[in-house]
């Protein structure tokens, strides 16, 4: 049996397999590595992310600037 490893999170980083043990998917906690992925988001991946709990306030706005800046250069 393959276990499948969540790798829907907005700040997911990669899987570790120990032996013997199932699959660990590691996402990004620190601010300045949430800041260097969200660079990267779509919309739908900034609105994802704006629903995790426990948010740092610098995370939130940078999340909410991106989008502000995908939906405006989708309405030029």
């Amino acid at each position: 049996m393959k276990l499948q490893v969540d790798t829907s999170h907005p700040f997911y980083a990669f899987t570790v397999i120990f032996a013997g043990a199932p699959p660990v998917a590691l996402c990004h906690t620190d601010v300045d590595s949430r800041l260097a992925k969200i660079k990267g988001f779509d919309a739908a991946t900034c609105e994802r992310a704006l629903k995790l709990p426990n948010l740092q306030k610098t995370v939130r706005a940078a999340i909410e600037r991106r989008l502000r800046k995908l939906t405006k250069s989708e309405q030029a």
